[in-house]
C-alpha cells in the first residue's frame, strides 16, 4: 500500500476495473510502500488536519511481485476507516 497527495483533485480516466488516476498539480508521498492490512495508522503532514483543510489523496494496493498464479481468482474485502477527533476549543 502506497498513499500519495496530490496538490489539487486527482484526474480519473479508462474503465473499469482499469481505472488511471493523475495528478496535474504537484504530488507527495503521505505513506511509503507498507503492507495493506493495518490497524492505527497513523498519518501526518494532512492538511486536513488543519481548519478548513482538504486533502486529495490515492492509495494504492499491489500484490507482491512474488505472488505467482496463486492469487488468481482469489477475491478479499477491505475496509479502510477514518477516525477524525475534534480538539479542544480554544477561548479568544
Amino acid at each position: 500500500m502506497v498513499i500519495h497527495r496530490c496538490s489539487v483533485a486527482w484526474t480519473e480516466s479508462g474503465s473499469s476495473p482499469a481505472f488511471t488516476y493523475t495528478c496535474s498539480g504537484s504530488t507527495s508521498t503521505i505513506i511509503i510502500s507498507r503492507p495493506g492490512i493495518q490497524s492505527a495508522l497513523t498519518m501526518s503532514g494532512l492538511s486536513a488536519l488543519t481548519g478548513g483543510g482538504t486533502d486529495h489523496l490515492r492509495l494504492r494496493l499491489t500484490f507482491p511481485s512474488t505472488a505467482g498464479a496463486s492469487f488468481q481468482g482469489i477475491s478479499s474485502t477491505l475496509t479502510y476507516s477514518f477516525l477524525g477527533t475534534q480538539r479542544s476549543g480554544v477561548a479568544h
